[in-house]
Order: C-alpha cells, then sequence, then structure tokens
C-alpha cells in the first residue's frame, strides 16, 4: 500500500489594527515574527500555531489609509481579514479590552442616500471560533452589529448619529 501526502493548506490571516497599542498585544502573541515597513504601513509576519500571520498598522482614518490597505491586499494572498479597532469608545457599556465580535455588518453611504445600511456578510464560524478562543484565554467578548462607513468620525456628535 502506498502512502499518499497530501499538503495541508495553512490559513493566512491578515489582522489590520487601528492603533500601536493594538498592533503590539497581537504581535506579542505570535511566534517567528518579522517586523517591516511596506508602503508605510508597519507590518509584522509571524505563526500562530500553523497560521501565517501578518498584522498591519497605519493608523485608520490616516489619509490614504483606504488606498494602502487595497494595494497591500492586492500584492498579498490572504484568506481572511480582521480589523481591530476602537469599538468602545461609541459603546460607553463596553470595558477597556473587551473583545467586539460581528454577527452583522452594514455598509453605510450617506452620500448615496442611504436610509438603511446593507448588511454585509460576515463569517459567523470564524466570528465563534475566535469567541470560543478568546474566551477560552479568559478574554471578555461579546457579539454585535458593525457598521462600517467611507469617513472617520472623530467628533462626539458624529459617533451619537
Amino acid at each position: 500500500m502506498q502512502t499518499i501526502v497530501t499538503p495541508i493548506p495553512i490559513p493566512r490571516l491578515c489582522v489590520v489594527a487601528a492603533a500601536s497599542i493594538e498592533f503590539k498585544a497581537v504581535t506579542q502573541q505570535l511566534s517567528e515574527t518579522v517586523f517591516s515597513t511596506n508602503d508605510e504601513l508597519n507590518t509584522c509576519r509571524g505563526r500562530a500555531g500553523r497560521n501565517q500571520v501578518t498584522v498591519l498598522q497605519a493608523n485608520i482614518g490616516a489619509v490614504g489609509f483606504r488606498e494602502k490597505l487595497v494595494s497591500y491586499l492586492q500584492k498579498q494572498a490572504c484568506d481572511a481579514v480582521i480589523v481591530l479597532g476602537l469599538g468602545g469608545g461609541l459603546s460607553p457599556e463596553l470595558k477597556t479590552g473587551e473583545t467586539i465580535l460581528y454577527d452583522t455588518c452594514f455598509l453605510f453611504r450617506p452620500e448615496e442616500d442611504t436610509s438603511e445600511g446593507e448588511a454585509q456578510t460576515t463569517d459567523f464560524n470564524l466570528s465563534s471560533s475566535l469567541r470560543q478562543r478568546l474566551m477560552s484565554e479568559g478574554c471578555p467578548a461579546v457579539f454585535a452589529a458593525g457598521l462600517t462607513i467611507d469617513f472617520m468620525v472623530t467628533m462626539p456628535d458624529e459617533k451619537l448619529s
């Protein structure tokens, strides 16, 4: 009998961190790390178990961030993208360090006169798996709906609306 060895695909995950504190928190969890700067994006490549993980940090909301991220993702293949942000700044019920995982994400474009955001798909299996892992490590994690917009929200009245 002949043994057939089949390669197991190793998922390639890209984590986008809004702030340096988030970038540092994620990169500290990786092994075999290599740091660099690509297209003005702070980058760390490493491993989490068998997974290849790339962490990017370039201050979300910064001028040109979207274009830099799109350019990077066009050059570098990945199987999933996770965006880390400062969601707690929009909800006083959330505590520092609490993780929000989207179960629904709405796309809102006010210039297109959409009174209701269009629902975007999220990978519930991925979110559930991440939540289980976080909870097993003692990190609080909750599901919530997210909203993605094409501009930076900085003023308190913008956040409320």
